[in-house]
């Protein structure tokens, strides 16, 4: 119905998120769903209200968000037509005349996870998004659209791990027949604001000496999940970190320093 429900003694397991689902008409006929993030009562000290409010998240609200879930509405209108593939390779059977309901869901999810929403976003948001992981990846501050919600509809990013480019899942705007992924983009921002991301395979390294200095290159999604260039003059150290990436082949596929001509020794290290 859109109205707000009481939950009372709400248990909500750790590294669990609870989210209530539903369908309803929208407020605006051309959304295709809302999400609101659960808000919480309790009554105690300062510490207390912070831990239970932020789900023991010590750099909440400002750099770190703790959300236990909320709720999402989808349209349900009848002039809104859905369909359902979990198939990732939906996009090459989408009906034209038809939305998809996973991108849709991945959308306001992200909303919930605090992309376009959270304290810690906005705390990032001048006249673009200034988060360093999200601006690494991108090749600088990144676009948003009115209200900051939502990346600016020209930006583009890529699928992980491929150099397939896709308009962000947090666009605002998804027409019928098309489906979206999360991109490297929406994931560098989950990471500014708070959300440890975990890789399954370690990045790796691409070294290249010349006689002007030594090019090392890595996927820029090694960025996302907290990975940091690393040169020492030997192995035992000590290890510093040489200065800013360059971005090469498009919105920051790839990241690329160049050193001297010494010798060196590098390495990916995660923070």
């Amino acid at each position: 119905t859109g109205s707000p429900v009481l939950l009372l003694d709400l248990f909500v397991p750790e590294d669990t998120m609870v989210i209530f689902v539903g369908g309803r008409s929208l407020p605006i006929s051309s959304e295709l769903g809302i999400a609101e993030a659960g808000g919480v009562g309790v009554q105690g000290s300062t510490e207390w209200e912070e831990l239970v409010r932020y789900r023991g998240r010590g750099g909440a609200p400002l750099r770190e968000t703790g959300p236990w879930g909320g709720s999402i509405a989808f349209a349900s209108d009848p002039n809104t037509l859905w369909q359902f593939h979990t198939n990732h390779e939906a996009q090459t059977v989408l009906s034209p005349d038809a939305f998809d309901f996973f991108s849709t869901a991945l959308h306001e999810l992200g909303h919930l996870l605090g992309l376009g929403a959270a304290a810690s976003w906005f705390h990032q948001m001048k006249d673009d998004f200034q988060g360093a992981t999200a601006g690494a990846v991108f090749g600088g501050p990144v676009p948003v659209g009115p209200g900051g919600n939502h990346w600016r509809q020209d930006v583009i990013s890529y699928q992980p791990g491929t150099e397939v480019p896709q308009l962000p899942a947090m666009n605002g705007l998804l027409p019928p027949g098309e489906r979206r992924s999360l991109t490297i983009l929406d994931l560098a921002a989950l990471r500014d604001i708070g959300w440890d991301l975990r890789l399954v395979d370690p990045p790796t390294l691409s070294v290249n000496r010349s006689p002007v200095g030594t090019t090392v290159r890595w996927a820029s999604l090694a960025a996302v999940y907290g990975f940091n260039l690393e040169s020492a003059t030997q192995v035992s150290g000590p290890w510093h970190q040489p200065t800013d990436p360059t971005a090469v082949n498009g919105p920051c596929l790839m990241l690329e320093r160049t050193v001297g001509a010494r010798m060196q020794f590098f390495r990916l290290r995660r923070d």
